[in-house]
């Protein structure tokens, strides 16, 4: 970084970071009229109104994880093969 002086002339001033990386998977709903949310259970009840009673029941039996890929498979299974 560069920082000026007042007689004009500037310095250089370095600095040491530590940055962390991490991998991050974030999953994602979406409705018939293209309608995008992030997997969270009341996301999910808002975009799929219609379905909120099967959904609702899936959910009492079944501890789902909206962090994971077959476990929300699991629950996009339940909920469109009930009608």
């Amino acid at each position: 970084m560069f920082g000026p002086l007042s007689n004009g002339s500037s310095v250089i001033i370095t600095e040491t970071v530590n940055l962390i990386y991490r991998k991050k998977t974030d999953f994602y709903f979406a409705n018939a009229n293209g309608f995008f949310a992030v997997a969270k259970k009341e996301k999910l009840l808002r975009l799929y109104p219609d379905k909120k009673n099967i959904m609702y029941s899936y959910l009492k039996q079944h501890a789902v994880d909206f962090n994971n890929e077959v476990s929300l498979q699991n629950l996009f299974t339940a909920i469109t093969e009930i009608q």
